[in-house]
């Protein structure tokens, strides 16, 4: 008799422990898909730091360096907006609950890079505008190697110089994506005028 208490102690002790198990892998598996959010899609941004973002025409693959006022106008992503840019340096920014970066003009923060969609138009244009929460406001990048970057819109479309002007007025466009050399950006620091490449 006393056996069989043990024994079925025994096996109440076990199934405890087994609910105990399937709980805590119940709790982990909540827990990570609660991370799931925190990732991004495609390659990290450089996050606290300002950039000047750079077409990749406008340097040598193997250029460290880019002095941004020997450069074209056109060639710089700030020159894309029809209002006169103060600071044109941009910063990545994303919420902790998103899987997309922003894109901030200048050191207030209020204003980002937006795809405001024109059906009518075979290519879309960008545009600068208030902090939103929209899906225009939403963009990912993918290294292309030696800080060669491209930035995808949550479309799947990438930011592109705009070298054929009778599609869009806007210097910067949205295109599909292609291994061409205008679809890629560099990332130049203001101050020592360095391009960013991930370690």
């Amino acid at each position: 008799m006393v056996r069989f208490f043990l024994i079925v102690s025994f096996l109440f002790i076990l199934a405890d422990t087994f609910a105990g198990d399937n709980d805590s892998k119940k709790k982990k598996e909540i827990d990570q898909q609660g991370l799931i959010t925190t990732l991004s899609y495609g390659d990290p941004a450089p996050l606290g730091r300002y950039f000047f973002i750079v077409s990749a025409m406008a340097a040598d693959s193997l250029d460290n360096h880019v002095y941004t006022d020997s450069i074209s106008k056109s060639l710089l992503l700030s020159n894309a907006f029809y209002t006169p840019q103060n600071e044109p340096i941009f910063r990545f920014d994303k919420d902790p609950y998103e899987q997309y970066y922003k894109i901030f003009l200048g050191r207030e923060h209020q204003s980002c890079v937006d795809v405001t969609y024109d059906y009518f138009q075979p290519i879309q244009g960008l545009s600068i505008n208030p902090m939103n929460y929209g899906n225009g406001q939403n963009f990912y990048l993918r290294h292309q190697g030696n800080g060669r970057y491209k930035i995808y819109h949550s479309s799947g479309k990438v930011i592109a110089v705009n070298l054929n002007r009778s599609y869009h007025g806007s210097n910067i466009v949205l295109l599909e994506d292609s291994d061409s050399l205008e679809l890629q950006w560099i990332f130049v620091d203001p101050v020592s005028f360095e391009i960013y490449k991930p370690l």
